[in-house]
């Protein structure tokens, strides 16, 4: 985080913005300024809107509503040591998400964050920073609002579909009618992060210099979904019609959870000659999963209530190096290895809805025993910069041992979405680049482009990767004032997407000799327009503007 100011009067900030697709609305109010040794910043935002409309006049729901504030100070304690304090608190209610399966209600977070940072020349070290954080967020959602209605109907087909032809309660003659699931949905959670950090430097960061340092993390997270039908089953025939109405009940989600992990770090910067220096550094981990087996679901439960507790020790190492070939050109190349644990939600959710693999309409199911990943990679990139031309290419490839992913559940959900397993598949590979150009044509006329790529790939399975984006690129020309766009700037440019043919398919659960199933389906490939740019007015005035897909196109993002 920015340190807050020293020796500035106050100073007021007033910012907002104004999107018309969806009547976006967005405000912030900023109040700074300090002493010789205490400085503060204030601020207080809010932004707001209705639901979007696409291209083809659908509205796409995505209303939202929130409110944050920050709060920041700083004292110097001596004329090298000081503190530093922030707390945000966001508030959001009535926001819907396009695609996912519960719209949120109201959220809320709290978030702390003290540093101590010491800078005294007479110390061991150049710089030591002491961090301590608390971070705590709850919520709520529901499927209650209009928005919602698809994904209900989609349930309410599905449950009376499984009710149709589920055994008929004794006295009831052969089925006959609609039975009405009438499904509605709620959820609740919440999540609580804390740790603290010691961190010291020795040395000047471009001289020989070592960081090193030991931080301690906990995550503790809970998720109850809650559901309530009401089948309704007929009996057909002469006479009265017999009813009869069997209200239901059930919960998924993820039990109490936590995750422990303390773990200590050092870097080294070697600067070989005044062209080449390098970084290298590591980390060691311990990290501990749990969760709490009284609080899984009593009737819907589907991982064990044994062996919920996992232990699992992590290393990590890497070198980063950066040549300076000539005054315009500069080459990196970098190598390392590295491990993940697998998340809260990745071992103990238990049925509980998730907004993955193109749909919010999954249900995951959580694998204690999953290994952590390793990761190992390799970076490389080239640099130029002259005095009218600069740009970057830069690539990786990693492999992934055992890669966290998902199969497909062969067993059919009442509500008809997807169940998915989270697994380790033995091998991944994902590589990549991205690349950036410009060009100052004229003291007034900048062209540029860009591209981003990712390639994933089971190696195991010889199957895409689920959830990995297609080719995206930009390309435009920035018209700007003669001193490098200092006072006014207009931009147009396009936004290119490849279509996304590389659509995954995943192993199915208990099955290893069957063929990997389709989870993900083909998005085509679009480009938009767009155009904007700013005026520096005066030293405490900036206007700013743009429009974005200028066409009013119809596009769908493959995630």
């Amino acid at each position: 985080t920015r340190p807050t100011p020293r020796n500035q009067r106050t100073q007021y900030r007033t910012s907002t913005s104004w999107i018309q697709n969806g009547q976006q609305w967005y405000g912030r109010e900023t109040v700074s300024g300090g002493s010789n040794d205490f400085g503060y910043r204030f601020s207080y935002g809010h932004r707001n809107a209705n639901n979007y409309e696409a291209g083809n006049g659908v509205h796409v729901p995505s209303h939202y509503n929130i409110g944050d504030v920050l709060a920041e100070m700083g004292y110097n304690l001596t004329n090298s040591q000081r503190i530093e304090a922030s707390y945000r608190r966001l508030d959001q209610s009535h926001t819907a998400y396009p695609g996912q399966f519960f719209d949120i209600s109201s959220a809320e977070t709290n978030a702390f964050n003290l540093r101590y940072i010491d800078e005294d020349v007479t110390k061991p070290w150049t710089r030591l920073t002491t961090q301590g954080w608390y971070n705590k967020s709850n919520m709520a959602g529901n499927t209650f609002d209009t928005t919602k209605a698809g994904v209900v109907d989609t349930v309410d087909t599905a449950l009376s579909d499984f009710f149709t032809a589920a055994p008929r309660p004794p006295g009831l003659g052969a089925y006959s009618g609609p039975v009405l699931a009438n499904f509605a949905g709620t959820t609740v959670g919440n999540i609580m992060s804390t740790g603290g950090r010691v961190m010291a430097q020795f040395g000047e960061l471009d001289e020989l210099s070592l960081l090193t340092g030991f931080d301690t993390r906990v995550i503790n997270q809970r998720v109850n979904e809650f559901y309530t039908l009401e089948p309704v089953y007929t009996t057909p025939g002469p006479g009265p019609i017999s009813t009869l109405a069997v209200p239901d009940q059930f919960t998924t989600g993820m039990p109490r959870a936590r995750s422990i992990n303390p773990g200590a770090f050092a870097e080294m910067t070697v600067p070989w000659t005044s062209y080449f220096h390098s970084k290298i550094g590591g980390r060691g981990d311990f990290v501990q999963t749990s969760a709490n087996p009284a609080t899984l679901p009593l009737n819907t439960g589907t991982i064990p209530a044994t062996g919920l507790t996992q232990n699992n020790g992590l290393y990590s190492f890497y070198m980063v190096n950066q040549l300076e070939v000539t005054e315009h050109w500069s080459a990196g190349l970098s190598f390392g290895q590295a491990q993940r644990p697998p998340s809260l939600i990745d071992r103990y959710a238990d049925g509980m809805f998730m907004g993955i693999l193109q749909s919010g309409y999954r249900r995951v199911i959580g694998n204690p025993n999953l290994a952590p990943e390793r990761n190992w990679q390799i970076d490389a990139s080239i640099n130029g910069k002259y005095e009218k031309w600069r740009g970057f290419l830069r690539g990786y490839d990693s492999w992934v041992i055992n890669y966290i992913t998902y199969s497909e559940n062969s067993a059919r959900d009442p509500t008809g979405a997807v169940l998915l397993n989270t697994l380790n598949t033995p091998l991944a590979e994902l590589r990549g680049f991205e690349a950036f150009n410009s060009f100052d044509a004229t003291p007034r006329i900048t062209p540029y482009a860009s591209a981003h790529y990712v390639y994933g790939v089971d190696q195991t399975l010889g199957q895409p990767l689920p959830q990995i984006p297609p080719l995206q690129g930009f390309a435009g020309f920035r018209f700007h004032d003669p001193n490098g766009g200092r006072k006014w700037g207009l931009e147009a440019f396009a936004t290119i997407t490849r279509e996304q043919d590389r659509n995954a398919s995943i192993r199915v659960t208990g099955l290893p000799g069957a063929a990997p199933v389709p989870i993900e389906m083909q998005t085509p490939g679009w480009t938009t327009y767009n155009t904007r740019g700013y005026w520096h007015v005066s030293n405490s005035l900036t206007l700013s503007g743009g429009i974005n897909n200028i066409s009013n196109k119809t596009y769908i993002q493959h995630l």
